[in-house]
């Protein structure tokens, strides 16, 4: 059998069609994953600002005064930070009273 210039040129034009695709494959599961990777961080960062600010919501009394800017109607925001006093307080076990039974009656 003899191997003709055409038949070399068609293996090695498979040969490199395989591998760009399977690079251009690899690279865009790269940038998905790099994607929702981002996604997922920016919304862990909303979720714990949030739960943040409730907690300062919370604890309102005593804490430290933020100025947050304007909001996008352009009125001025601001919150109280969160004191550690009163989250130590907020985390902290609630002791309940002991129950008893009374003592059936003789």
């Amino acid at each position: 059998m003899k191997i003709t210039k055409t038949a070399i040129i068609m293996v090695v034009l498979i040969i490199w069609a395989v591998f760009s695709l399977g690079y251009i494959g690899w690279n865009t599961w790269n940038n998905f994953k790099l994607v929702k990777m981002q996604q997922a961080f920016n919304q862990g960062q909303q979720q714990m600002v949030i739960a943040i600010a409730n907690e300062a919501a919370k604890c309102s009394q005593t804490g430290v005064p933020l100025d947050l800017g304007k909001d996008k109607d352009g009125k001025p925001q601001s919150m109280t930070l969160v004191s550690v006093d009163c989250l130590k307080q907020a985390s902290a076990p609630a002791t309940t009273p002991a129950v008893t039974t009374p003592a059936p009656k003789k």
